[in-house]
């Protein structure tokens, strides 16, 4: 029988290249199309060039819409085309690149994985949030969520697509009380555990780390002032590194005991799986409204709940080594590439 054949587009934090390896073990065949300049350490049979975040002048705009242009036709005649958030393409070539999609392939759908305007307008509903803190320590002018134009974009890919797969509860929580709640399914986030494998926990003082991205919407106030307070303690070293391609990445959390993912969220990204595979003690997002009772620690926005966390775990080696084993092994039942495919294999067999 033929395989289903499948286009991944667009990439965010590895989730497509972590997916892919489990898909082709499903028996369906995967070709990915992304930026090599934004994500040069994975694999992109597609390479499409998308501007930096800082954004970019004429030159950079004009390469970024020919870029999409050319490759165009590479991207039809899939039984399914995934994109990795529901605003890929430049905003010129938006709309009419999806309804391309959509007239010249068999079905659309979109993973909802990041902040949207609906979430945007509903996230402050539940217990915490982070836009207060996003507000106050990233944007530098207004949010673009709070825009019209944002939300008509996003309702183009919403509306054209056949299934919404949110990787998180409160993604999915936002578009539940709109009339795209008959299209959305829920599914984990992905890891190619064959290529993710614990790693000893190492000896000396106990290695905490915490990437200083996105400082204000992972709640980095509140993690700040819990690693101050233990900055003293001859038995903790705080690390830091900078940023390091994904292979040096990887080998950098085998170096660590403790990662410190984020304070705002009600479940993991994509870097406490990594850590977690690592067999790391994780504090992130582990909220009960997430699923699937995670070892990771639950941390809230607030300092002296994570200084609370971290001090019960830097006295307690052996609590450190369980709790890394329990996290690989959660993530090898929960999140490996293979159980999260099978999902998204049968996402694909209802639409198409």
């Amino acid at each position: 029988m033929k395989s289903m054949r499948v286009l991944l587009l667009g990439e965010l934090s590895g989730f497509h290249q972590e997916l892919r390896p489990g898909l082709e073990r499903a028996g369906l065949s995967v070709t990915s199309a992304h930026s090599r300049t934004a994500f040069p350490e994975y694999r992109s049979d597609i390479p499409l060039y998308r501007p930096p975040p800082s954004g970019g002048g004429t030159l950079t705009l004009l390469r970024d819409v020919a870029s999409q242009l050319l490759h165009a036709r590479e991207m039809t005649g899939f039984d399914v085309v995934q994109l990795i958030t529901p605003k890929f393409f430049n905003w010129k070539l938006h709309e009419p690149m999806m309804r391309y999609l959509k007239r010249n392939n068999g079905a659309l759908v979109v993973v909802n994985t990041a902040c949207t305007s609906d979430y945007h307008r509903r996230v402050r509903e539940l217990r915490y949030s982070p836009c207060a803190e996003c507000q106050a320590h990233d944007l530098k002018s207004d949010c673009i969520y709070d825009r019209p134009d944002e939300r008509r974009a996003e309702y183009v890919a919403w509306d054209l697509a056949d299934r919404i797969v949110s990787t998180h509860f409160e993604y999915d929580w936002a578009l539940a009380d709109t009339p795209l709640r008959d299209k959305l399914a829920n599914i984990p986030l992905p890891l190619d555990t064959a290529r993710h494998r614990p790693t000893p926990m190492p000896p000396g003082p106990v290695r905490i780390w915490y990437g200083e991205t996105r400082f204000g919407f992972k709640g980095g106030r509140f993690i700040r002032d819990a690693l101050t307070r233990l900055a003293n303690d001859p038995t903790v070293e705080i690390v830091q590194s900078p940023r390091l391609p994904f292979a040096h990445y990887l080998d950098f959390l085998g170096s660590v005991h403790i990662m410190i993912d984020q304070a705002n969220s009600y479940g993991p990204g994509m870097n406490a799986l990594y850590a977690m595979a690592k067999g790391k003690v994780v504090l992130t997002g582990a909220e009960a409204e997430q699923g699937h009772a995670s070892p990771a620690i639950n941390i809230l926005p607030d300092g002296d709940d994570i200084y609370r966390h971290l001090t019960s775990l830097v006295g307690n080696r052996r609590a450190l080594e369980e709790r890394g084993k329990a996290a690989a092994e959660f993530i090898e039942r929960v999140h490996s590439s293979d159980a999260v495919a099978q999902q998204y294999a049968e996402v694909y067999r209802s639409i198409v």
